[in-house]
């Protein structure tokens, strides 16, 4: 409490405190609409943690709750009053340019999706496979009317979450939350993931079996659960990182080591989960991030630290090296390596007349 002429007012941290309409903090008094704020940060977490389990979002038998969620977040955001916004600049959600231009994005999937049913036929004067017009020509359109339809499913509670986030959300504090909940959640699914690949597994929870395909974790398709790792990496890496150096002098508490391991496990699932495209992502990330992390800190550090610093990024290197390539008879090296090896035109030509006939 600071007395300021007969008065007392309460100082309160921004980044720590709730946003009450208007943008004033909201002290820790009971009082505010933090009822609503808490049913936010649920259901945000819910859709983000659901989707990273339920094969990545992408099979369709468990998609019809995205579409709930992502109802529930928009009428939270739209039930809040006055200007709780965090990252909108303080306006109002009709305010806000993310609604109109997400709003633009799901007009044009909506009419792709009506205008969808385009089928394949072979063309016996060209002698080729050829798709039917769609019924309105200068309309945006798409083959498969369920797989148009499946974009709606994926995009309108993306833009409810992000819409959710920049207008309803009740402090920076919270979003960082979401922010480090993502990444632990990706962790825990590296990890799922390594015990998969190292029990040789065929079955997904070591329950389903997937078929056709290399699965990693809770993704059915090796590049899908490459590209979430190496997000989650990048992210968890941020995190540790900006923890580090927000404290003087640079301290490695527990909450700084967790994230690290976070980071850790985050570039394992990405390396193991055999997707070549992103495996070479999160590498050179990583060794972009762990330059920028040295750079950052290094006039900070006394001598003995920088050589803690030296010693311990070397050794992680060199643990990765020796499991990588010691592993599965190095599965993960032999994976790189094809990236060297281009398809041959005939094999180019028979999957592409094979998606045709299809």
């Amino acid at each position: 409490l600071a007395s300021n002429a007969g008065r007392r007012t309460l100082k309160v941290d921004r980044e720590q405190a709730p946003i009450l309409p208007g943008g004033s903090p909201l002290a820790a008094t009971g009082s505010g609409p933090y009822g609503r704020w808490a049913w936010m940060v649920a259901a945000s977490l819910l859709l983000l943690l659901y989707a990273s389990w339920v094969r990545g979002g992408t099979a369709e038998r468990y998609q019809g709750p995205f579409v709930w969620i992502g109802i529930a977040i928009l009428a939270l955001t739209f039930l809040r009053r006055g200007n709780a916004a965090v990252f909108s600049g303080g306006g109002s959600l009709f305010k806000d340019p993310v609604l109109y231009a997400g709003g633009l994005f799901l007009l044009y999937l909506g009419i792709q999706w009506c205008n969808a049913g385009r089928y394949p036929f072979f063309n016996p004067v060209d002698k080729c496979w050829e798709y039917t017009h769609p019924q309105v020509a200068w309309l945006p359109s798409a083959f498969s009317r369920r797989e148009a339809g499946e974009m709606l499913t994926w995009f309108f509670p993306a833009l409810a979450l992000v819409l959710g986030i920049r207008n309803g959300m009740p402090s920076v504090r919270h979003v960082r939350m979401l922010l480090t909940v993502m990444a632990a959640n990706g962790a825990i699914l590296a990890l799922l993931g390594i015990a998969q690949y190292f029990s040789g597994t065929g079955k997904m929870f070591w329950l389903w079996e997937i078929k056709g395909a290399i699965f990693f974790s809770s993704f059915g398709y090796a590049n899908h659960a490459g590209a979430f790792f190496t997000l989650m990496f990048c992210l968890s890496a941020g995190l540790c990182v900006q923890r580090l150096y927000s404290r003087a002098p640079l301290l490695m508490d527990r909450g700084t080591a967790l994230l690290l391991l976070a980071t850790l496990l985050n570039l394992a699932g990405a390396t193991f989960s055999l997707s070549r495209v992103g495996t070479l992502t999160a590498w050179v990330a990583g060794i972009g991030m762990t330059g920028y992390a040295v750079a950052r800190g290094w006039k900070r550090l006394t001598p003995a630290n920088r050589a803690n610093m030296a010693a311990a990024i070397v050794g992680i290197a060199v643990f990765f090296f020796f499991v990588i390539a010691g592993t599965n008879g190095g599965t993960v090296l032999k994976e790189m390596a094809s990236l060297r090896r281009l398809p041959s035109p005939d094999i180019t030509e028979n999957i592409r007349y094979r998606l045709f006939a299809a």
